[in-house]
């Protein structure tokens, strides 16, 4: 079993729920648990494409929230999705993609003939779209503008540059500032989603934890703290389906959770962004990208 070796991860994991639950044997049992859930993870996506078609999945994912999800998705306005390192991302994507039809997912696709083969299968849904990092620039705006949504992980940290300082489970992240700018930019809500797993083996509940809103009284600063706060409560209630190793501050995100090949990365130094961007952001002044 992964846990019982005694890595550095599994080390930093236990260290870093102890600090945010204030007890170190209740934040080595969490991790225990969530090594659990990682394995159930890979088996969950064997499953994944068979039983998340369009006439099945709801036998298998409860949504809560479902009607606001549902005006978001019929809005002409474009919408950005986001989430955590908790739960099952992939079941989230699925699903997301089965409401919004589709959901675009900015990804970092893997190298390795063998893991590219894996996350191909694993989104191989038709309503689950894929955008690679490196196309960010070009496409996101695009699906903004165009009404579309699209899904990031909010959490990763920004090892340099200008960034947004959030508290949350217990730290000061450095966080991107790339979600609250596209909500500015593009004057689009940020609804805040996670899919938890239930005790039932492949049962989830997929939730909207609220819809974050950028106003004129509303900063970065204020939008992510928000963002941060909701998805700090869902991970409350089942903290043992959190990755307690992520996010890791300047180190390439190869864990669980970028299995699922989320990162919110975007460089919107892009012609798709002169409408929202000022010529002194699209010089590079932003903070967004490097």
């Amino acid at each position: 079993m992964v846990h019982s070796l005694g890595s550095p991860a599994r080390q930093g994991a236990e260290a870093r729920a102890a600090e945010w639950l204030g007890d170190a044997s209740a934040g080595a049992a969490i991790v225990g648990d969530m090594y659990e859930h990682a394995g159930r993870f890979c088996v969950e996506t064997l499953f994944a494409s068979r039983r998340l078609r369009e006439a099945s999945w709801r036998s298998y994912v409860s949504v809560t929230g479902e009607q606001d999800l549902r005006k978001l998705a019929e809005s002409p306005k474009g919408c950005l999705v986001t989430t955590a390192y908790y739960g099952s991302v992939g079941v989230l994507a699925w699903s997301l993609g089965q409401l919004f039809r589709p959901v675009h997912v900015v990804a970092d696709r893997f190298d390795h003939p063998a893991l590219r083969a894996w996350q191909r299968d694993l989104y191989s849904q038709p309503n689950v779209r894929i955008i690679e990092r490196r196309e960010a620039a070009r496409l996101v705006p695009a699906v903004l503008e165009q009404g579309g949504a699209v899904l990031l992980i909010a959490e990763n940290e920004r090892p340099r540059g200008p960034a947004v300082a959030v508290e949350f489970l217990g730290r000061t992240l450095r966080c991107y500032p790339t979600l609250p700018r596209l909500a500015r930019w593009f004057d689009v809500p940020v609804a805040v989603v996670t899919c938890c797993r239930e005790p039932e083996a492949f049962r989830f509940d997929m939730r909207l934890h609220g819809v974050v809103r950028h106003d004129a009284q509303s900063d970065d600063e204020m939008t992510m703290r928000e963002v941060m706060a909701r998805l700090e409560g869902a991970i409350r209630t089942n903290p043992e389906q959190y990755w307690w190793p992520m996010p890791v501050l300047n180190k390439p995100t190869y864990a669980y959770g970028n299995l699922i090949g989320v990162v919110p990365q975007i460089r919107l130094k892009s012609v798709g962004c002169a409408k929202a961007v000022s010529g002194a952001q699209m010089a590079g002044k932003s903070g967004v990208g490097n």
